[in-house]
């Protein structure tokens, strides 16, 4: 009876059971939801493998509350929380559009939400979150988000924590953030939101963290924000706020982490970096007792540092650099009870000499390292690393502290600091001040110290030998003092060093640390051979003894241990011979610097072994024969220049192969024939610069196809035809010299440019009329030279409104500013308004038709340094304004009708060369030995003051007399002096050395 009885509740029973069990499945619209999202994802990236995003579990049989990344809650089995984080193929550059979240958006269900570094582009759609109601967690951080915080995002009043730090966001930070008042954290870093912090954000009572870093808020910190009684974590470093740091920032006893990145719990972190805070330090920081890390750096704080800073007893990061603190340093600051594992005071105005109590900083001396000043190095790292290994620049990989900073800088010593970074705890930075004085043997004492940088002070005497004693010290910087002497022999115990600069200071000697890998003696005056101790730090990966006075043979046989050597520069000495063949060896090589030697023979074809360069510069040197064809092995190259040297040849085919060059300037050689048509093969270069050399032919059509060109440098060649119209089509050009070749303007063509040119060299081209009014809209023109054409008309008005010259423009403030339109026929006269180009350096208008007076508002041009009025038709005086022109050092008027006296004072008594003066109708002055009849006058009047009438009678009778003798006497002394000879013609030489060496120094830099 028992067996009937089971069976029929059996029977009962499973309907039942299979009612109940859809309940235990997530429900189906949802699985297609996300169903619709992996089909999306995978179409993005172009793949049907699922497996790469860790979704292969998603399918249409199985349940979706047992996907990964899926959670469902236990009751209803509704989805919850998805974490979509992370998912993108690493090494793939198609970002994925925003609309792929569309689907999510219908799970409506969701109370947790992440898809942070997922790679997704757009706005936000807002009314895709406005379903999402019962959202407490949202992380949409690390993609490409762009556009405004939509406003149904202010709506989600379940919300508890938003992140959507790491995107584009601009636009300000609605007053609207104040309605989320659940809202626990709250982070928006690295974003581009403009505008004040809202006051509504003193709303959020129940606010733990609030980080906003590295936006461009602007205004104040409200002080609503002191009604955020639970605030643990408060981050607005790297913005533009601007206001005195307020003594209540004391008042936040409550905080534990007032901070620039979030990385550890229970500590005090004040971080208020790259703002515009001014002032002093309030001394309501001594109420927060518990601070641990205070970093105020890149503000604008003034006054001393003071010495209340010594009560934070806990203190363990200190870093005000870039600031515009002044004073002496307090040694009160450094006593026994100091928990300073961190000091950075780099970048101030601090003077006097560095006290000895330095040595008391118990951690530095190999105490116990905290964690706070561990991430302090690590976020600093993370923050500024830059790898910059391929700049066309000397300190590639230095970590020159003149800029941003010790540990900003530092960074690019790759493969320096033992190779891991996080293993850097302990760091004292003092550099770029006025420090004075001999450097305290105590700073031995820091035995736990790491880095140590002094460099750009006062510092004088030797280097002390207790720094052998820094056994633990990794990088050390001394450079740009008066430090003399030599190389303590007690660094051969620093096993640890790796980073040595001594740049700028005399020093002799050199210890043999077994870990060097970064060594710079640049500026350093060694003379003699290549110290040999350099060739045995087989560690060594960068090497930099430029601005020296080395001479002698490069030692193959030396440069052959290195074989670690990734940066070399040897350039600015006076090598001589040939270059070895061992250096083609050197195969980690990504930076070769030789320029500015004496060094000659060819250039080997084993150069092509270089697999690894980045740059090669040889320029300045008696290199010659032809470029090899294995030049084109360098497939990493991106910056080759090997100008001013004997080079003779074509430009070889394989140079075009080079898709990765950026800059390439064969100038001032020996090269001749065409200009290949491949050069439009360079899709990357931004300079070219193929002056000074004997090319043929017209100007390739193809260079039409470099979009990225910046600097078109062809001029002194044998080029011909007509200069093409559609170089001024080049929307990146900024910099084109076409001048001293056989082209020809065409003068019938109208030009409408669409580049904006800050330099503009067409000296011999042909060009007839008036001066080009489409030049008129280059706002940007520093360098503008139209010399030897055949232009007309009057001197246009427009050339005084060059923002440039105006010192109006941020563009080519650095740079030479001239404008030469010499060798013309222009007319009329100079216009006054030129007075307004304020930075120019130089103007050429020699050897024209012009007429009419000096203005006196040429005096205004306060930079001039060079002014060419000779061989026109001036009339009148030399400007009483000159005399206040405190940077002229060459005045050419002559050939023309002035008259007059030459005014004294300033430069004027300078400029004496009677030549710069010759062939007017009657100047006079000091500067040319002839005297002025009314300087005569006011002599005798000085002299006779009071001697009454018959005194007065007897000048008069005088001067009668002497006035015929005198007249006559002054032009047999002109005629002496050379006054009256021809004009020289070694002005238009001075110029032109003049304009080169600027060039050259210009293009040094490009």
């Amino acid at each position: 009876m028992a067996k009937p009885l089971s069976m029929i509740k059996l029977l009962v029973q499973l309907p039942l059971i299979f009612l109940l069990v859809p309940c235990l499945c997530c429900p189906a619209y949802q699985k297609q939801f996300l169903l619709h999202f992996k089909s999306s994802l995978l179409t993005s990236y172009d793949t049907s493998n699922s497996s790469v995003f860790g979704l292969e579990s998603w399918d249409s049989i199985s349940d979706c509350c047992k996907w990964t990344r899926v959670v469902c809650s236990s009751h209803s089995r509704d989805i919850t929380a998805l974490y979509l984080g992370d998912l993108y193929i690493h090494n793939e550059y198609n970002a994925v559009n925003v609309q792929i979240l569309d689907p999510i958006y219908g799970i409506r269900s969701l109370r947790f939400l992440n898809v942070s570094n997922t790679y997704i582009q757009g706005e936000i759609s807002g009314e895709g979150l406005a379903n999402l109601t019962k959202l407490i967690h949202l992380d949409m951080s690390r993609n490409l988000l762009n556009g405004s915080i939509p406003p149904q995002l202010f709506q989600l009043w379940f919300l508890q924590s938003l992140d959507l730090s790491d995107n584009s966001l601009k636009d300000g930070l609605s007053r609207e953030i104040g309605k989320l008042e659940n809202l626990r954290s709250l982070k928006l870093d690295r974003n581009s939101i403009d505008g004040n912090i809202p006051v509504q954000i003193g709303n959020l009572t129940r606010l733990q963290q609030f980080s906003v870093s590295q936006n461009k808020f602007l205004g104040p910190i409200p002080e609503s924000i002191l009604n955020l009684k639970g605030l643990e974590i408060l981050d607005v470093s790297y913005n533009h706020l601007e206001m005195p740091i307020p003594d209540w920032i004391g008042t936040l006893f409550h905080i534990s982490i007032l901070k620039l990145m979030s990385f550890c719990k229970d500590t005090g972190i004040l971080a208020l970096g790259e703002n515009k805070f001014s002032g002093r330090l309030p001394r309501g920081l001594t109420n927060m007792n518990e601070l641990e890390y205070l970093d105020l750096h890149d503000n604008n704080i003034t006054g001393n540092l003071p010495e209340f800073l010594s009560q934070l007893s806990s203190l363990e990061v200190l870093s005000v650099r870039n600031n515009s603190l002044h004073g002496s340093l307090p040694s009160k600051l450094f006593s026994n009870e100091s928990s300073l594992q961190i000091l950075d005071l780099s970048s101030n105005n601090l003077v006097g000499s560095i006290p000895s109590e330095l040595g008391n900083l118990k951690v530095m001396s190999g105490g116990y390292i905290d964690f706070i000043a561990r991430q302090y190095i690590k976020n600093e790292m993370e923050l500024n690393w830059v790898e910059n290994t391929i700049a066309p620049i000397s300190g590639m990989f230095t970590f020159t502290m003149e800029i941003n900073g010790l540990m900003v800088n530092w960074k690019k010593a790759i493969q320096g600091l033992s190779g891991n970074k996080r293993h850097i705890y302990t760091l004292l930075d003092l550099s770029n001040n006025k420090l004075s004085g001999d450097i305290p043997v105590s700073l031995g004492l820091l035995v736990g110290l790491k880095l140590l940088n002094i460099s750009n002070n006062r510092l004088s005497g030797n280097i002390p030998q207790s720094f052998g004693d820094l056994e633990s010290i990794q990088a050390l910087d001394l450079s740009n003092n008066n430090i003399s002497g030599t190389i303590p022999q007690s660094f051969k115990k620093l096993n640890e060093l790796s980073v040595v600069d001594v740049r700028l200071i005399p020093i002799k000697g050199l210890a043999n640390p077994t870990k060097l890998v970064h060594l710079d003696m640049s500026n350093n005056d060694i003379h003699g051979s290549i110290p040999a101790q350099l060739f045995h730090l087989k560690y060594l990966s960068f090497l930099n003894i430029s601005y020296n006075q080395i001479s002698g043979e490069i030692s193959g046989n030396g440069l052959a241990n290195l074989t670690s050597i990734v940066h070399l520069d040897m350039s600015n000495n006076h090598f001589d011979g040939s270059i070895p063949a061992q250096l083609f060896h050197l195969r980690l090589l990504r930076f070769l610097n030789l320029s500015d030697n004496s060094l000659k023979g060819g250039l080997s074809t084993e150069i092509g072994n270089l697999g690894n360069l980045r740059t090669l510069k040889l320029d300045g040197n008696s290199l010659f024969g032809n470029i090899p064809l294995q030049i084109g092995n360098l497939t990493k190259l991106q910056y080759f220049s090997i100008s001013l040297n004997e080079l003779s040849g074509g430009i070889p085919d394989s140079i075009f192969t080079l898709k990765r060059l950026e800059g390439l300037d064969l100038s001032s050689n020996y090269l001749r024939m065409q200009i290949p048509s491949h050069i439009g093969n360079l899709s990357c270069i931004s300079t070219l610069a193929l002056s000074k050399n004997s090319f043929t032919g017209a100007i390739p059509t193809s260079i039409r196809n470099l979009s990225k060109l910046e600097t078109l440098q062809l001029e002194d060649n044998m080029l011909g035809g007509e200069i093409p119209s559609w170089l001024f089509d080049m929307e990146s050009l900024k910099n084109l010299f076409l001048g001293g070749n056989k082209i020809n303007w065409n003068n019938i063509v109208k030009i409408v440019p669409k580049c904006m040119l800050s330099r503009l060299s067409l000296r011999s081209s042909q060009i007839s009329g008036d001066i080009p009014e489409w030049i008129s809209t280059q706002k940007n023109l520093g360098i503008f030279e139209l010399s030897y054409n055949q232009l007309t008309g009057i001197f246009p008005l427009w050339l005084a409104e060059l923002e440039a010259t105006q010192g109006l423009s941020s563009h080519n403030q650095h740079i030479y500013s001239l404008i030469d339109l010499s060798k013309n026929k222009l007319s009329g006269a100079i216009p006054a308004s030129l007075g307004n180009l304020k930075r120019l350096k130089l103007l050429n208008v020699s050897s024209n038709k012009l007429s009419g007076h000096i203005p006196q508002n040429l005096g205004d041009l306060e930079s001039l340094e060079t002014l060419y009025l000779s061989n026109n038709n001036i009339s009148g005086t030399i400007p009483q304004s000159f005399t206040e022109i405190k940077q002229l050092s060459l005045l050419d008027v002559s050939n023309n009708k002035l008259s007059g006296k030459i005014q004294r004072g300033g430069q004027m008594d300078r400029i004496n060369d009677p030549r710069y003066f010759a062939n007017n109708r009657g100047l006079c002055g000091m500067q040319i030995r002839v005297q002025c009849s009314q300087d005569e006058l006011t002599l005798y009047a000085h002299e006779e003051g009071d001697g009454g009438e018959q005194d007065s009678w007897f000048l008069w009778a005088g001067l009668g007399i002497g006035f015929p003798l005198g007249f006559i006497l002054s032009v047999v002394i002109a005629f002496v002096s050379g006054y009256l000879v021809p004009t020289p013609k070694h002005h238009s030489v001075h110029h032109r050395q003049r304009v080169t060496r600027s060039f050259k120094s210009l293009y040094s830099t490009l």
